[in-house]
Order: structure tokens, then sequence, then C-alpha cells
């Protein structure tokens, strides 16, 4: 079609278009070809949304800890970005993985270095349920965070587990947390950075007091 160069995957306009849909509602786009140039535009809804009153009664993440999330996709993976930046914490130690399957396999080791360097008190994994955009997992198989959950507890890991995925019904939720996850966090969750902070804050104070409780002499 004489568009492009030599170099180019043409991967690209389908990324953007899965990233679209990803919003809620989905993002609208546009592509526009050019005789020397290709404009893309995307365009969607933006809610504010004031504060409840309650919210500042909320707990709060302490600072510094060392996260580590693995999600296959562009979007999350910068969205992960944000989340660091806005819970403070260890940018230095904490990981965002995925964007090869190679960091996808090497995650649960990458986690429990961490862990026995920082302790696992100091931890949060975010792990994206069905890990499957490479091309090596036709061939490899594909992961699922599930699996790695349950070997990460499996190994004896006692941090805190988050499960993100767009399959975030009542009946999967229920898998996770069987799988031994902490919680659920949806990809579609309403109530922005706040929302997912407080959720993983929850999580966080309830798994360190049940630890402490499961030390308790008899």
């Amino acid at each position: 079609m004489a568009v492009g160069t030599v170099d180019s995957t043409y991967l690209g306009l389908g990324a953007i278009l899965r990233d679209a849909q990803a919003f809620n509602p989905p993002a609208r786009t546009s592509l526009a070809i050019g005789a020397h140039e290709v404009a893309f535009s995307i365009t969607l809804e933006v809610v504010l949304v004031e504060q409840d009153a309650s919210a500042a009664e909320s707990r709060v993440l302490p600072t510094g800890l060392v996260f580590v999330w693995l999600d296959d996709d562009d979007m999350p993976r910068i969205y992960a970005d944000a989340v660091l930046r806005a819970a403070k914490a260890n940018r230095e130690a904490s990981l965002i993985l995925g964007e090869t399957y190679e960091e996808a396999k090497t995650c649960l080791a990458r986690v429990m270095e961490l862990s026995a360097e920082h302790g696992e008190e100091r931890m949060i994994v975010l792990l994206d349920q069905n890990i499957d955009q490479y091309h090596e997992c036709a061939t490899e198989g594909v992961i699922q965070g599930t699996e790695l959950c349950r070997e990460l507890r499996t190994r004896g890991f006692r941090g805190t587990i988050a499960i993100c995925s767009a399959n975030d019904e009542s009946k999967d939720e229920y898998e996770y947390l069987q799988a031994g996850a902490n919680l659920c966090i949806g990809k579609g969750l309403t109530g922005g950075l706040s929302t997912i902070l407080s959720k993983l804050a929850d999580a966080h104070f309830k798994t360190q007091a049940l630890h402490a409780m499961c030390q308790l002499p008899n």
C-alpha cells in the first residue's frame, strides 16, 4: 500500500485500539494518513469525582513500599508508574514487568529476591490474570496470575498480592482469593488512583494484622 516504512511492524494501530477499549466507556479514536505524515487522535470522557468526606478516614499505604507489577499490556504498565508515584513507593527497588515474555517468566524469582532483601511485609505484588500477549505463549504456554500467586504462597511469600483483571465478577474474585491473593483489582475500577490506593492499603494492613496474630504464642 506504500504506507509506512520497511521497519514498521504495523502493530501500532492494533495496540492503540486495544488500549482505547480499556477505558470505561471506551475512548474514541481516529487515524488520518497524509502524504507525509500520519495523525492519530484519541478522545475520552473525563468525570470529576468529588472526594467523599469519609475518605479522609481511610487507611493510607506506608511510604517506601516495594511494588512488583506484572502486566503484558502497555496501558496498565503506564498506569502502574502513576500508582507507584502516588503511593510514594520505593522507586529504586520496585519493578514494572511484562514488556517481554522473559520479564514475565522471571517475575516470581524477582519477587522472592526482593522479599529477601526488603522484607515481605514491605512488598505489594500486582499480577495480571491472563498474560498471553507474547508470541512465545504459542509454544511456552500462557502465564496466569493465579498460578504465580499459588507458587509464591507455596514458597512462603506472605506479602500482599493483588490480581488485576478485567474479569472481576464475584466468581472470579473467589478464584483469585482461593489462589492466595489478598484482593482483586478490576481493570475497569472506578475511582481512579485514590480507590486503588485505598484498596491496597486496606489489604496491606489486614495482611499484616493476620500475620501478627499468627505469630502470637498459644
